[in-house]
């Protein structure tokens, strides 16, 4: 698309969004214009279809379109973003925007935030701000003196803010994030994010039509005041404040040119001190428009010496400031165009880095990620992956998992990739990495969909670890999984589980020693076994049909199997509060149990479920681990309630 650059703004409702916009429309009137989204939904009375692009936008500034012709353009590609509002689909157009920007107007985008990750992966290039209140009080009470919104809704639009404050909070998603405490200082956060996108669109109308444009007098002080502030050197460079601005800067360059190792770092050290957090124009205006040529100064001596260790975690810090800033889009492609992004990746390769510097390289890594679906293809999965297993640190671990979900959201070409990598990776033997791996897992197969039937072993083989972080994050997917084509599979093979098959269920022997060798063998599987009870009960509450489906499979005999292995008393445990659930919910169940476990004994497991396995005798196991329960007929020949 050509013309001015377009501005993404997003924010809860009640964050001030509209106010700024008002007031930047005043200021800089004939500007901006908004695009009109379209919508499927039905006009309401006094509303037309689309309207002038001037003004801000209202509930009225819809194409009403239908469905079918919505859908179309869709799928053909004609939409940047799209999302279903109850029942209805609404839409931004590229047309939208080449029709605000065809008048040389820089385009406004007010999406929510799925609209903003849609648009980060098309080609649309816009700067990114997000408006957010000072705190969850303070937007509940904006939201309740405007007296428009019942009890539900108001709830449901706070729910939708803190989801939305938190996710502002992720590197590389927004250019700007405005804390809208104080109006004025808001605005002006505003006018410094923008002035840079205002001044390259006025260079190409031209000074005659620039000044045609900015027709009040505040605008035009308003706007010459940044221009000596940011961007004089451009246009005034006999300035004497310039050229002693440059002359500085010339100066600091030829220092670090000159500079060995204990002067660059402590250029660094000082660079990191003063900049950390500053925007890509505020980066600008304190290298006299040459901040690129510093960046460039530490992209290449990153590289000639990464190997070596050389001062690496202060450069990948450095190249954070830049990375980081808002507006970085010219510092990313920089770093990228000198092969920026392979270093980093033989960084988290490489033994001799450190890993605080792996953990540095993964954020930078992030940043590129997040800043679009062309950056995602360009970091290798498996080289981020392998990171994962082999790093000893929470911190790395943990950074290398978050950019794994990255690499994955809004990555079409390569999402199947790092879901079938997180696969392949779960034989790992550390419980960090594999709960990490879970989890991002999780995350993962929420995006692809279509579920690879290789995960069933490695996921049931997760239940053994003796860490319950682990065995959550397991039980979680599995959870997810019973709405997918593998429910039947996992089904059948939790049932399984219930009676260990590898090394089997001895009795209880307390003066053998070779028993308890034997015993400790067994452990994992009879850790697995527990889990694999705690699971099809947590299954079995959750639906009642997935509970009938149990009882067909046969879950009642190998339940009291289960009861019966003395060697494990978590197993014995998490078997008896399970069937626990069926007994009280299906009385077909309860009468073949207290026929398999005699008058005495079904007494005390409906007496305390959770303790049977203390006062159970070694008699009482015997009976329950060559039960015969098998309810498979009658379930056939009733019709079973919950």
């Amino acid at each position: 698309m050509s013309g001015p650059r377009p501005v993404v703004l997003s924010g809860p409702s009640g964050a001030g969004k509209s106010t700024l916009l008002k007031r930047l429309m005043q200021e800089y009137e004939g500007v901006f214009g908004f695009s009109v989204s379209h919508t499927t939904r039905n006009p309401r009375p006094g509303e037309e279809n689309g309207k002038v692009i001037h003004h801000l936008l209202t509930s009225a500034d819809y194409h009403f379109t239908t469905r079918e012709k919505m859908q179309e353009g869709i799928d053909n590609g004609d939409f940047i973003e799209n999302a279903v509002f109850s029942g209805n689909i609404y839409g931004t157009s590229k047309s939208a925007i080449e029709d605000v920007q065809a008048q040389n107007l820089i385009c406004i985008l007010d999406v929510d935030l799925q609209g903003v990750k849609n648009i980060k992966q098309t080609d649309l290039n816009p700067i990114y701000i997000s408006i957010q209140p000072p705190s969850m009080e303070i937007l509940e009470q904006r939201l309740r003196d405007r007296l428009t919104e019942t009890e539900e809704s108001l709830q449901k639009r706070l729910e939708a803010a803190r989801i939305d404050m938190e996710l502002s909070k992720e590197p590389g998603i927004f250019d700007v994030v405005i804390v809208n405490d104080d109006q004025n200082e808001a605005y002006k956060k505003l006018k410094s994010a923008l002035i840079e996108v205002i001044l390259e669109r006025n260079r190409k109308k031209g000074v005659n039509g620039w000044s045609r444009c900015l027709v009040t007098r505040n605008s035009l002080v308003n706007l010459s005041t940044a221009l000596i502030n940011n961007y004089s050197l451009a246009l005034n460079m006999s300035s004497s404040r310039e050229k002693a601005a440059s002359s500085r800067v010339l100066h600091f360059l030829c220092e670090w040119d000159r500079g060995n190792t204990s002067t660059r770092t402590r250029v660094l050290q000082k660079f990191l001190q003063e900049n950390t957090g500053k925007t890509s124009p505020e980066l600008e205006l304190e290298f006299a428009q040459a901040s690129s040529l510093f960046l460039t100064r530490i992209t290449a001596w990153m590289r000639l010496t990464y190997m070596f260790g050389t001062c690496l975690h202060l450069q990948l810090r450095a190249l954070g400031v830049f990375l980081s800033a808002a507006s970085n889009h010219r510092y990313l492609m920089e770093f990228l165009e000198v092969g920026g992004v392979m270093t980093l990746l033989e960084i988290i390769r490489q033994t001799q880095s450190s890993e605080e510097e792996k953990a540095e390289a993964l954020r930078l890594l992030c940043i590129v990620s997040n800043a679009g679906r062309n950056y995602k293809e360009i970091i290798c999965v498996k080289a981020v992956a392998e990171c994962l297993v082999k790093s000893d640190s929470e911190e790395t671990q943990h950074t290398a998992s978050r950019l794994l979900e990255s690499l994955a959201q809004g990555n079409p070409t390569y999402h199947r990739q790092v879901y079938t990598g997180l696969i392949s990776l779960l034989t790992c033997s550390s419980p960090t990495t594999t709960q990490l791996l879970l989890h991002t897992l999780h995350t993962v197969q929420v995006v692809v969909k279509t579920v690879n039937p290789a995960i069933v072993e490695p996921l049931l083989n997760s239940l053994r670890s003796f860490h319950l972080e682990v065995q959550y994050e397991a039980i979680e997917l599995i959870k997810y999984l019973q709405q997918t084509e593998v429910r039947d599979v996992l089904l059948n093979a939790l049932i399984a589980l219930l009676k260990p098959t590898d090394h089997g269920v001895h009795k209880h022997k307390i003066l053998q020693d070779p028993a308890m060798a034997k015993m400790n063998d067994s452990l994992p599987l009879f850790v697995q076994q527990a889990a694999a009870a705690k699971a099809l009960r947590m299954l079995a509450v959750e639906s009642c049909e997935t509970s009938e489906e149990l009882i067909r499979l046969g879950v009642t005999h190998h339940l009291l199997y289960a009861m019966g292995n003395q060697e494990h008393a978590d197993a014995q445990r998490q078997a008896s509060l399970t069937l626990e659930h069926f007994v009280h919910s299906y009385p077909v169940v309860e009468e073949h149990v207290c026929r398999a476990m005699g008058p005495a004994l079904f007494h005390s497991f409906m007496h305390n479920a959770e303790l049977l396995y203390m006062n159970m005798d070694e008699v009482q196991a015997d009976v329950l681990l060559n039960n015969k329960v098998d309810l498979s007929r009658e379930l056939q020949e009733q019709d079973t309630t919950c």
